[in-house]
């Protein structure tokens, strides 16, 4: 009897020892980790196919940065606004259905953000 006690309570302990903490799916940190950033500049947009704000960030004259937001604060909820922020990237889970050529999408988690 002592054994199968023992059996249960190794299995339970496995067993929960493997439980996550809940992510919103719509969250940044529901993808793998890509980069983290310091004070980027970047611009405000908001996108209504995705319904969510995003911060798009140039590299060069045809290459962006665009991280979707899960939150964003609504004093920066304004399209066209310049912000400096950091924050890291991580793999963005959905298929978009249009974007530009050129653009790297990411979910981004904002850890500062200014107006800039």
């Amino acid at each position: 009897m002592k054994r199968v006690y023992f059996l249960f309570l190794f299995w339970a302990l496995v067993s929960l020892s493997g439980c996550e903490k809940d992510i919103p799916a719509d969250c940044a940190e529901g993808g793998a980790f890509v980069k983290r950033v310091d004070n980027a500049i970047g611009t405000v947009y908001y996108d209504s196919i995705q319904t969510k704000y995003v911060i798009r960030v140039p590299n060069s004259m045809d290459s962006h940065d665009v991280g979707y937001l899960c939150a964003l604060d609504t004093k920066y909820q304004q399209n066209g606004l310049q912000v400096k922020f950091s924050g890291r990237y991580y793999e963005y889970y959905k298929t978009l259905p249009m974007y530009l050529v050129g653009d790297r999408n990411y979910s981004l988690s904002i850890e500062t953000i200014s107006l800039h």
